[in-house]
């Protein structure tokens, strides 16, 4: 059975092992070992966003690209800025707070790499002083 969300919801193991379920939902899996401390600063990260993310959260809100990003998501133990689960996009506003955190930066793109993400990074005066551009290279990932 599927959410509104689209996550499937396995309810008796008979409908795995029969087949009705091909195969087990990534997104249900990471959803369910998060840890309830992160999903609370997920949500304060949301209720209270940067200054470089809130400008680029209006315009991918409004769907100006003609696709759905998600705000603030959990991904295998990380807070991705913006997410768009049909290419495993995640886009990251740089800011104050990555100076001087490069190097967690790289591991983090090359952990979820190897779990099938792509990262974009942008920095936050670019989105702050030239717009545009920033969402010309987010249309260039999308495609």
């Amino acid at each position: 059975m599927k959410t509104s969300r689209g996550l499937l919801i396995v309810k008796r193991q008979r409908d795995v092992d029969s087949g009705q379920i091909a195969s087990y939902n990534l997104a249900m899996h990471l959803r369910n070992n998060v840890k309830p401390w992160k999903r609370i600063e997920a949500r304060r990260m949301r209720e209270h966003p940067t200054v470089g993310e809130d400008p680029l959260w209006r315009e991918l809100y409004l769907r100006k690209l003609g696709v759905k990003f998600r705000h603030q998501v959990i991904l295998r133990g990380w807070i991705a800025d913006f997410y768009y689960p049909q290419l495993h996009l995640v886009v990251e506003v740089d800011g104050a707070s990555h100076a001087g955190n490069e190097h967690r930066d790289r591991y983090r793109n090359k952990a979820l790499g190897e779990l099938g993400f792509r990262t974009l990074r942008i920095p936050d005066s670019l989105v702050r002083n030239d717009m545009p551009s920033a969402i010309r290279l987010i249309k260039e990932c999308i495609g």
